[in-house]
């Protein structure tokens, strides 16, 4: 559903995502904060409704409350990205989100993708690696 391959800046871009929910699964420091912002230029560069919630986010108040808050919101966007979510997201909420969502494509970074448990079938799950200013997928 989107191939992004191109350079931004030092930093080649070659992501591809077969599926509506996407789970960006690995540790710390491997490019989902990163990628997010290159997906976020793809939206504006295109003229997509773009939507980020993260753990900056979480200052305000409970994770789950304020995603809740922002669900009708979050229904309007083409593309979703919620970073670090392992702090805030769990299965129900997940659930939630997908069939609140329906037309948006989605992006959930969490350290283990086992986390979030789901009878929705087009999920898939993507490992991130940024080596060599190269940011790509894997399987």
């Amino acid at each position: 559903m989107l191939s992004l391959n191109e350079n931004f800046g030092a930093i080649f871009v070659n992501v591809n995502f077969k599926n509506r929910v996407n789970i960006l699964s690995g540790l710390s420091g491997t490019g989902k904060t990163l990628l997010f912002s290159f997906l976020s230029l793809y939206c504006l560069k295109n003229h997509l409704r773009y939507s980020k919630f993260d753990s900056s986010d979480l200052m305000n108040g409970s994770g789950e409350e304020l995603l809740k808050s922002r669900m009708n919101e979050l229904s309007k966007a083409d593309m979703i990205c919620l970073d670090n979510a392992d702090l805030y997201l769990n299965s129900t909420l997940f659930n939630e989100l997908i069939e609140s969502c329906t037309n948006s494509m989605i992006f959930i970074s969490l350290h283990y993708a086992t986390a979030l448990k789901s009878n929705y079938q087009d999920i898939g799950v993507y490992f991130i690696n940024y080596c060599d200013n190269k940011l790509k997928t894997g399987v």
